[in-house]
């Protein structure tokens, strides 16, 4: 298995992955995780900005040149107040 950093070409097989998670998470508690159909399209945005981020880190991980797995870090600021 090979770890490295996304690019833009990943975008495609990432957002499955998204899909499924947000299936999950719906599957566990559709009250709170009531998602439009095909939640990963409003992610498509958002993750390329992320990957252009310098503060951010998208990672993927790949076996036999396929996607099999991603996981995203931010730094946020939090405010005092």
């Amino acid at each position: 298995m090979k770890i490295r950093s996304a690019n833009q070409s990943d975008i495609p097989g990432i957002l499955p992955m998204i899909a499924k998670i947000c299936a999950l998470h719906q599957a566990w508690d559709a009250a709170k995780y009531g998602f439009l159909p095909h939640p990963e399209q409003s992610y498509q945005k958002w993750l390329s900005n992320l990957i252009n981020d310098p503060q951010d880190l998208c990672l993927v991980a790949e076996e036999s040149d396929q996607l099999v797995g991603f996981t995203i870090e931010m730094l946020i600021e939090l405010k005092k107040g």
